[in-house]
């Protein structure tokens, strides 16, 4: 039988690792992300990151609400442990995302920023796949901060993984030939 306390342990650990700091060297072809990230409201048009008061909550990749347009940001925290540096592909596999905006404050270089979603101009993507996907860089022995910003017209889903280069490619040759 299930009780208080057991219920209370589960969230508390639950609520932990989704607070860990993911490292992306730590894979060889995908990870969901799906349960990594921490959601707080926002307003649809930012001026920016989130205020620094903002509170975050678990998040489990869906914004329960009816339809209508949503506003969310999501935080997590990323690092990589080799000496080199690495690059993946993070994909959120939602192509009703409206905006998605992706801040990597990573200390010591520049906040890089890249936007995706089907209301985002093509000229403005960093790459051009139906589902949003932006790249993601880390230098060697270092740690970041990703925040997204995702707006949508509908329903919030927000199903994310992170990709090798070469096995999101792999992917898509199998997509697109089975499609």
């Amino acid at each position: 039988m299930i009780n208080l306390f057991t219920v209370t342990l589960a969230c508390a650990a639950m609520s932990a690792w989704a607070q860990e700091t993911i490292d992306i060297a730590g894979f060889k072809q995908s990870l969901d992300m799906s349960g990594s990230w921490m959601v707080a409201p926002a307003d649809p048009d930012p001026a920016g990151l989130p205020a620094a008061d903002l509170q975050f909550s678990d998040f489990d990749g869906h914004v329960k609400a009816a339809t209508g347009s949503h506003a969310i940001w999501l935080r997590t925290e990323i690092r990589n442990s080799r000496d080199f540096e690495i690059s993946r592909l993070l994909e959120l596999a939602n192509p009703l995302l409206a905006r998605v905006t992706m801040y990597v404050d990573e200390p010591g270089r520049p906040m890089r920023i890249e936007h995706s979603g089907f209301r985002t101009p093509v000229e403005s993507k960093s790459l051009h796949q139906p589902n949003p996907v932006m790249p993601l860089r880390l230098g060697p022995q270092s740690s970041a901060t990703v925040y997204l910003h995702v707006f949508t017209l509908d329903r919030m889903r927000v199903p994310s993984k992170l990709w090798t280069t070469q096995a999101f490619y792999q992917k898509q040759q199998v997509h697109t030939f089975i499609a």
